[in-house]
């Protein structure tokens, strides 16, 4: 009792101080047609070029705001923001009738910047105004530079990293199938060699294998959410558990070719030798040849 009764004034402040959004705010998405090893998918990206605004209206009770500080989280995350527009975000305050207006700038938008942001307003008075607004986007998977790769014989974990808020519900996993015809289309059929995990609240993000050895190909996963989907196609590599030793056998294949060529030579060359002192003695006495 006595701890509540300590905590009840800064209880009474977070209580009292209100953050309102001022707007909802949505990155804007383009869909590509992505034409890849015979098939064609649907690839969501974040218009960079829109700039993206988040308003918070700190609205004071009977005094005037004075703030010390401001901080902000992104999912649950502190992450530091200055109020320099050189930056590629920043922030500004500015006066209000209701109290203060705050508003976070994001210049050059990705998927990343989709989820919750928390801004914490620190005022003179030691109060605290904390307030919540959320940058809302379809799923956006995260492009991956080269191929997944594992080892033959040992496990191996892909994961689809997927962007947006609401964050993904589910994401499915299909396999890349060449056709036996002549035609350059290709097929998709569901992953059944592989055991699938949930990362975070997606299920499914996670696709796994206790033996990676013939899992090597192609994989397109697509996430899900209320807002839409995004596909991507991934490539899986597996090492063969040979594949330390190929420099060394390269070494000593490249040595015994090495030596091959010299005994050929050396065998060539003893050869021209003696040819060369037979035609010389032969010179020297030809009657002996005759006889």
């Amino acid at each position: 009792m006595k701890i509540v009764i300590a905590l009840l004034p800064f209880l009474l402040t977070l209580v009292n101080a209100r953050i309102d959004c001022g707007s909802i705010v949505k990155l804007e998405v383009n869909f590509d047609d992505v034409h890849s090893h015979g098939i064609t998918y649907k690839k969501a990206t974040v218009k960079k070029s829109i700039p993206v605004s988040v308003v918070y209206n700190v609205v004071s009770g009977e005094k005037p705001i004075e703030i010390e500080s401001i901080d902000w989280m992104h999912d649950n995350v502190p992450i530091k923001i200055g109020d320099s527009d050189s930056q590629d975000i920043y922030y500004s305050t500015e006066e209000a009738s209701s109290g203060v207006t705050v508003t976070l700038h994001i210049k050059m938008p990705t998927s990343r910047v989709a989820g919750t942001w928390t801004l914490t307003v620190n005022t003179k008075t030691n109060t605290k105004h904390v307030g919540l607004c959320y940058v809302s986007s379809p799923p956006v998977i995260r492009s991956r530079f080269g191929a997944v790769r594992g080892h033959e014989g040992s496990p191996l974990s892909v994961l689809c990293e997927v962007d947006g808020f609401p964050e993904a519900d589910e994401v499915s996993w299909q396999r890349l199938v060449e056709n036996d015809d002549e035609s350059n289309k290709n097929k998709l059929v569901p992953v059944t060699n592989a055991v699938f995990k949930q990362h975070g609240k997606t299920k499914n993000g996670i696709m796994e294998w206790s033996d990676a050895s013939k899992s090597t190909g192609f994989y397109l996963c697509t996430a899900r959410s209320s807002l839409g989907s995004d596909n991507l196609l991934l490539e899986v590599r597996i090492k063969s558990k040979l594949a330390p030793l190929w420099p060394f056998i390269g070494i000593i294949v490249e040595l015994l070719v090495l030596g091959i060529i010299i005994l050929i030579y050396e065998r060539t060359q003893a050869k021209r030798r003696r040819d060369e002192e037979r035609a010389t003695l032969i010179k020297q006495n030809p009657k002996s040849d005759r006889c």
